[in-house]
């Protein structure tokens, strides 16, 4: 079951990338506005949503200590989300993707130095053959050049994210899910809330909100698929192994580009990249050796 949720969370999270650079470049002015427009949208899902979900749930907060770590966990996803737009502002969707694959290392890292959890070997096996199909699958594409500035923004995005991973299985033992979900929900919209703190973000906003509300419906779709890719991966986590699930979210690309192709297929060549033809082959073969790796994680 983990498998699947952590298979799906990636899927979900392929088109949002797609979605979130087209608001970096036609919608938003600053790119930390898209993670004000993520957590006004986050509120607004979970407001509309919670008070008909709450007679259903068992909640269990666990002690304020806990309450805190779900919250400073939803503060990590929200800054990590932050450099991620800083990140697409000045380079490519492609190559800004493809950093996230450095998150399963860490975790693998963070797991034995701290925790001392060993995996089998197939299972390293797998992470290195995703983490590297996942990159070339990146690398592929003609548009994807380096930049030192988004390199040092993602590695710190990745730590914000591992680290957060690692927090989060220890507190599924504590709590349950839905609860700890909930709290690291407050979080991301607490965190996201901070630049109304500013006047000069304040002033930056309203020039900027005829642009946001139009694209109002958009930005409402883009949050719901957001909470539902990480309501897979969190639930994924609490049900296997962190540095696992990281690796299985590394597919990424390879949902990206078989959507891509499918688009094009369907709408015989008027939607779609063009650039997912480029290099097919290779493309193909490297889904493929992620295919494989997914076999041995999963096993």
């Amino acid at each position: 079951m983990w498998l699947f949720l952590a298979l799906l969370a990636p899927l979900l999270f392929a088109i949002i990338h797609v979605i979130d650079h087209y608001c970096i470049e036609e919608v938003f002015d600053r790119p930390w506005i898209g993670s004000l427009a993520g957590s006004m949208t986050t509120l607004i899902v979970l407001t509309l949503v919670l008070p008909y979900a709450l007679p259903f749930l068992d909640l269990q907060f666990g002690g304020l200590s806990i309450a805190l770590l779900c919250i400073a966990c939803g503060v990590m996803i929200q800054l990590s989300q932050y450099l991620y737009f800083q990140s697409l502002s000045q380079s490519e969707v492609g190559i800004v993707a493809a950093y996230w694959n450095m998150i399963p290392i860490m975790i693998a890292m963070g797991s034995f130095a701290i925790l001392g959890r060993v995996l089998s070997p197939l299972h390293y096996a797998g992470i290195a053959l995703l983490v590297t199909a996942s990159s070339l699958l990146f690398l592929l594409d003609e548009n994807a050049h380096f930049r030192r500035k988004t390199l040092i923004l993602m590695i710190v995005a990745c730590v914000f994210q591992a680290a957060t991973y690692l927090l989060l299985d220890h507190i599924y033992t504590l709590i349950p899910f839905i609860s700890a979900f909930i709290l690291m929900s407050c979080g991301i919209i607490i965190a996201g809330m901070i630049p109304l703190l500013f006047r000069r973000a304040r002033q930056i906003l309203r020039s900027n909100a005829p642009l946001i509300l139009k694209a109002g419906t958009m930005l409402l779709l883009v949050e719901v698929l957001n909470l539902a890719a990480l309501f897979c991966a969190e639930k994924a986590i609490d049900l296997g192994i962190p540095s696992l699930v990281a690796a299985a979210e590394t597919t990424i690309p390879a949902f990206t580009f078989v959507l891509s192709i499918l688009l094009l297929i369907l709408s015989n060549g008027r939607y779609g990249d063009r650039r997912s033809l480029l290099n097919i082959g290779s493309k193909v073969g490297a889904v493929f050796v992620m295919v494989v790796g997914v076999f041995l994680i999963g096993t």
